[in-house]
């Protein structure tokens, strides 16, 4: 009995046992993070209109400056035409589930060009949530 107490004491050092890799943690609230991945993804110099959806929503997030219009996320999704830029901000629409714009902040009005797969596998790069 003595050395099963030993084996499982021995077993659960091991399985504590790191291998000294550390993932640093996404900043979800880092706007020129998000900006530069969209960026890399849209293969874009600049993208100013999203850097200012962005700064209104981080505005929405720490002031209700804009009545909570810009609380939700941004993504970045896969299409027919290469990337687009979802969210799911309200955008003063009432109640519309989420808006999709192309790489040059032109919404994105024929959703077939984005599979429902595609909005499922969305990567977040920023949340005001």
């Amino acid at each position: 009995m003595k050395n099963f107490a030993y084996l499982l004491i021995l077993l659960s050092i091991l399985s504590c046992r790191s291998d000294n890799k550390t993932v640093k943690p996404v900043d979800l609230h880092d706007i020129e993070a998000a900006v530069a991945s969209a960026k890399g993804s849209c293969k874009k110099q600049s993208m100013d209109w999203l850097r200012t959806m962005l700064q209104k929503a981080e505005e929405d997030r720490t002031k209700f400056a804009h009545g909570g219009q810009y609380i939700g996320e941004i993504a970045l999704v896969k299409g027919r035409n290469g990337s687009a830029v979802y969210t799911n901000f309200g955008l003063g629409s009432g109640g519309i589930a989420y808006y999709l714009f192309d790489c040059g902040g032109n919404p994105i009005t024929d959703f077939e060009t984005i599979s429902s797969k595609n909005l499922e596998d969305r990567k977040v790069i920023y949340s005001s949530l």
